[in-house]
């Protein structure tokens, strides 16, 4: 057992041997400081990091395999990529894209029905819907979808465009190598419409790169901390009874790095119900579970934005029905325990 090999990285290492840095953070006086290390959770592997960094996404070894900037988690060649490719012919990009990834050039020229060079929106929502995403022409947002990939909605992708969408493992069209010939071979087979039965992936476990968890980000994004809260107690009341049970606390106390099992939970929960007056048996009310949450240092305080990541975690177990809600900085539960002692 143990942390990953990326999980302990000091901030003088990833400026050494594991950085990746997007043009706004490519130089060691653009990365704003904090007064002191602190213990960090890497946005890709989950591991916990030491940096002094104010603002930290990725350890430097998701953050080289992404191609992402460690600071803000942006596209670490987004604009070098740009200017490069701004005045190369479209036939030129494709003649490229088949020397870097004939798998890939090979679905390019499937996808593009038009013979143009470009992959226009309905030659993306073909792929979309082998992929196993919401593509119905009534949910199909291109606009925004184009939007977040910097490509343009009028035009179209060009195939270096789409080469560094499909090899970006943070982005939403990214295709492992071996589903590259699956798409490919369902395209040839079904040159017509595709349709939903055409999907090449379980929906239900690759559900978490959709646009529809997109949308949902940013619907919470418009919520106040009082909103927020109130979905979270929404959905630690399972059984809907106006109170929070051990059991019910446990998937928060999860989220937030409780180390231990449901029954050591169970016993640390009957302590804090004791401390705060709360019954111990029926558990605290959702209203008594709201200060708790508030209370600043308090084991349990959930921050605004933290309310926004566990309610898009939620989100996301609950539309898979996967409910190994994951653990995340243990460090902080330890840290907090100490201080309240």
């Amino acid at each position: 057992s143990g942390p990953p090999p990326c999980a302990i990285l000091k901030q003088e290492d990833a400026d050494k041997k594991a950085a990746s840095y997007c043009s706004l953070h490519n130089s060691a006086n653009k990365r704003l400081k904090l007064p002191a290390p602190a213990m960090r959770s890497c946005l890709g592997c989950r591991a916990s990091v030491t940096t002094d960094w104010e603002e930290f996404t990725f350890c430097g070894t998701c953050a080289l395999r992404r191609k992402r900037c460690m600071v803000c988690g942006e596209d670490a060649n987004a604009e070098e990529d740009s200017e490069d490719d701004e005045d190369i012919p479209d036939s030129a990009k494709l003649q490229t894209l088949e020397e870097r990834s004939p798998a890939v050039h090979k679905l390019f020229e499937a996808l593009d029905k038009s013979d143009s060079g470009r992959l226009s929106s309905e030659d993306i929502r073909r792929l979309a819907t082998i992929l196993g995403f919401d593509s119905d022409e009534d949910t199909w947002d291109w606009k925004a979808l184009s939007t977040q990939l910097k490509w343009e909605s009028e035009t179209g992708c060009d195939a270096l465009e789409f080469l560094r969408a499909v090899e970006d493992e943070s982005c939403l069209l990214h295709l492992e190598p071996e589903e590259v010939p699956k798409v490919s071979a369902v395209l040839e087979q079904t040159p017509q419409e595709i349709t939903k039965q055409a999907c090449i992936r379980n929906t239900e476990k690759d559900v978490h790169r959709c646009w529809s968890a997109q949308r949902q980000k940013e619907a919470l994004a418009s919520k106040s901390k009082d909103e927020l809260l109130t979905k979270v107690l929404e959905w630690l009341d399972v059984d809907k009874n106006g109170h929070v049970s051990a059991e019910e606390a446990y998937w928060l106390a999860r989220y937030l790095g409780y180390p231990d099992s449901i029954e050591g939970f169970s016993k640390f929960f009957i302590d804090i119900c004791e401390k705060n007056k709360f019954d111990p048996k029926a558990g605290p009310t959702t209203a008594q579970m709201k200060d708790v949450l508030c209370a600043d240092g308090g084991i349990f305080e959930v921050s605004e934005a933290e309310s926004r990541h566990l309610l898009l975690e939620v989100w996301i177990v609950q539309t898979t029905k996967v409910y190994d809600f994951p653990k995340s900085e243990g460090v902080r539960w330890d840290s907090r325990l100490k201080a309240l002692k």
